[in-house]
């Protein structure tokens, strides 16, 4: 059996999706499979960003493309978005401390610096 649906953000007209609707706004299989490879790939790209310049940058070239996904697409990519910013906030941190700058030395002794 080979069906065809037409699936939008708005909706899929397979019977799945007219059922499940009516209870919550829950996207079908067909939605996920086609709309939520959009938000599964921007994800995966911020998930690999090291820096807070490459997740922005991320963010910003699956910008367009996140506007014809529905509402739970985008929610679950801003939440992913907010959490790679925080860790990579807490790296930075981390990193800061780390490379605190010393004390001066107070010269040497016997060929020690004190």
């Amino acid at each position: 059996m080979n069906n065809a649906y037409t699936v939008t953000a708005q909706g899929c007209d397979c019977g799945d999706f007219e059922s499940r609707h009516i209870d919550d706004q829950t996207p079908c299989k067909h939605q996920w499979a086609t709309l939520g490879a959009t938000a599964a790939k921007l994800v995966g790209e911020l998930r690999k960003a090291r820096t807070i310049p490459r997740l922005e940058a991320a963010g910003r070239r699956f910008q367009q493309a996140m506007e014809s996904c529905p509402a739970l697409f985008v929610a679950l990519a801003r939440t992913e978005y907010r959490k790679c910013l925080e860790l990579l906030r807490e790296d930075q941190a981390a990193i800061q401390i780390l490379i605190k700058p010393q004390p001066k030395s107070n010269g040497t002794y016997n060929g020690i610096e004190i």
